[in-house]
């Protein structure tokens, strides 16, 4: 029912004599919570339909000086295939042009696009009216892309990419040292291609390359091949 142990030691006690501490409450309740935790779901996608969006900073050595860098990364939720931009910035156009660039390795768009509520891409957070920051509004209606932001603080909404930036910290880029952006960028492409997409996938037991099927997608202004 949800009722909370101050509530039900109250009760206990009240209407049925019960003579033992709240603590004693509190200690069966929580045992009680351990034993039926709150099962979620994984969704499945088919080729095409959806990417999943998330973003994350780190300390790296770039042109010889320790710097803030901003990673975006994008996963294709049938494959899991994925792409990974650094950034010096996370502002609105630094996000529409890694997300684009994103467009470009997979080789087309996805219809759905699910992110968590970033400021350069969604200006109010709401589940089932999210106002999106207006460039990159006009940026999803151009590419015909529909944006779903999550539901602030629960990250299982996009499970598939979660844990997807530390993934690419600790096997791409930590204690590595760079002489330039482009060269983080470089590598990346470089680890997605070698690294990445070799991998067998936990979930799927699929090596990451093998299970995405090309279909194809109308965009608005071209024809391209949806990985």
């Amino acid at each position: 029912m949800g009722l909370k142990a101050t509530r039900i030691w109250r009760d206990l006690s009240d209407d049925h004599g019960f003579k033992h501490s709240y603590e004693s409450v509190k200690r069966f309740v929580r045992k009680l919570k351990a034993r039926d935790p709150q099962r979620v779901w994984r969704m499945e996608c088919e080729p095409g339909q959806e990417a999943q969006v998330d973003c994350g900073t780190m300390r790296l050595t770039v042109g010889g000086r320790k710097r803030k860098v901003h990673l975006l990364r994008v996963v294709l939720s049938h494959s899991r295939k994925g792409y990974t931009e650094a950034m010096p910035r996370q502002d609105t156009e630094s996000f529409i042009r890694a997300i684009e660039n994103a467009f470009r390795h997979f080789g087309g768009v996805p219809e759905i696009l699910v992110l968590d509520n970033l400021k350069a891409g969604v200006l109010k957070p709401d589940l089932y009216d999210p106002e999106l920051n207006p460039k990159f509004a006009s940026f999803c209606e151009h590419y015909g892309v529909s944006a779903m932001p999550t539901r602030p603080r629960t990250p299982e909404h996009k499970g598939k990419i979660e844990r997807g930036v530390g993934y690419v910290k600790d096997s791409a880029l930590k204690g590595r040292e760079f002489d330039a952006f482009a060269s983080v960028n470089g590598h990346l492409r470089h680890w997605e291609r070698h690294v990445a997409d070799k991998r067998i996938h936990g979930t799927t037991r699929q090596q990451v390359k093998c299970v995405a099927h090309p279909t194809q997608e109308a965009l608005a202004t071209h024809q391209v091949t949806m990985l």
